[in-house]
C-alpha cells in the first residue's frame, strides 16, 4: 500500500492529525480531550500519513525542545487501528527524523508510554531515568541521536 506523507503545519489538514490523535488517544486510550490538543499545536510541524483512499492513517508532532539547542521533542504519535502493525509508526518517525537532521537538529527526545518503550528502542530510542506518570499514564522519557 503507498501512503503519502504531507507535512500540514498551518493548513487546513492539520485537523487530520488533530482528528486522528482524538480517536486514538481520546477515544481509544481515555486521555482528556483537553489535555491532547494543547497550545504546542499552533506551532509545532506535524506530519500526516495518508493512505490511498485519501484517510489519515499516521500522525505525529514534533518541535525544538525549549532550553534545549539541537534538540526537537517528538511526540503525539499515533497509528489509526487499521494501519497496525503495517510498519506506518517507524515510517512516520523515519520522516520526522528526516525533516529534524535538515533543521539542523542533533538529538530527538520523547516521553514514550510505557508499554510502546520497545517500539521506540527498535527506532533507535534510548530509556532515561525511570518512568513517571504523565496524564495519568506511565511513560518513560527516550532519547536518540539524529
Amino acid at each position: 500500500m503507498e501512503y503519502i506523507a504531507k507535512w500540514v503545519e498551518g493548513t487546513p489538514q492539520q485537523q487530520d492529525a488533530y482528528d486522528l490523535r482524538l480517536q486514538v488517544f481520546v477515544d481509544e486510550q481515555g486521555f482528556a480531550r483537553e489535555v491532547e490538543l494543547d497550545e504546542i499545536d499552533r506551532t509545532a510541524w506535524h506530519l500526516v500519513l495518508y493512505a490511498p483512499d485519501g484517510t489519515p492513517a499516521a500522525v505525529g508532532r514534533t518541535f525544538p525542545a525549549p532550553g534545549r539547542p539541537g534538540t526537537y521533542t517528538v511526540g503525539r504519535i499515533c497509528v489509526a487501528k487499521s494501519h497496525r502493525r503495517s510498519g506506518l509508526g517507524a515510517r512516520l518517525l523515519d520522516e520526522i527524523h528526516a525533516r529534524l537532521r535538515a533543521a539542523g537538529a542533533k538529538t530527538a527526545q520523547l516521553h514514550a508510554q510505557v508499554q510502546v518503550q520497545p517500539f521506540y528502542q527498535r527506532c533507535g530510542y534510548t530509556a532515561v531515568g525511570s518512568p513517571f506518570i504523565e496524564d495519568g499514564w506511565p511513560h518513560i522519557t527516550m532519547q536518540r541521536p539524529l
